[in-house]
Parts: C-alpha cells; sequence; structure tokens
C-alpha cells in the first residue's frame, strides 16, 4: 500500500512512532534526567523490541533502533552515568 507522497505505507507508521516518542520525551523535559521516569521505561521498551525483532532474526534493525533510542535520551538531557553504565554493562 502506498500514501500520497510514494512513501510506503510501513514508513508512515514508523514515521508517527518516532513523533510519539519524540514527544513523550519533550514532555518529561526534568523528568528524563531521572532514572525510574527517564531512562528505564525507554530501556524496558528497547528490550522488548529488540528481542523481538531478534526472533526474526534482524540484528541491523535491532542495532538501529538502539542507536536511535540512545540518542534520543542524550539529546533529551539523560545523565551519561545511565547511558554508558548499560554500555559498559553490554562489554563485559
Amino acid at each position: 500500500m502506498r500514501l500520497g507522497r510514494d512513501v510506503p505505507a510501513q514508513r508512515a507508521g514508523e514515521d508517527r512512532a518516532g513523533a510519539l516518542a519524540r514527544a513523550s520525551l519533550a514532555r518529561k523535559q526534568e523528568r528524563v534526567r531521572t532514572f525510574s521516569v527517564g531512562f528505564l521505561p525507554h530501556m524496558v521498551m528497547l528490550a522488548l523490541f529488540a528481542f523481538l525483532l531478534m526472533l526474526e532474526p534482524d540484528f541491523g534493525t535491532a542495532v538501529v533502533l538502539a542507536a536511535v533510542t540512545f540518542g534520543m535520551l542524550f539529546v533529551a538531557g539523560a545523565p551519561l552515568r545511565h547511558l554508558l553504565a548499560v554500555a559498559v554493562a553490554r562489554r563485559r
């Protein structure tokens, strides 16, 4: 199925999901710095989607999703120690 501007329907859904995620982070401006509100829920959702993607297996999309999630959290102002803790924990 194609939409008006030669954009596949799946791509339009991804754009809407990205817009919702950015809106969610924008609403939480100050709370994004806390672990339980600004970091943990996003990591839980990332883990869920990455798990589902790995069942296909689609490692490339899982990596891109993780990079976008960490990028959005960084830009939103999540503490670097939270982001680095996940990166260090994954290397061990």
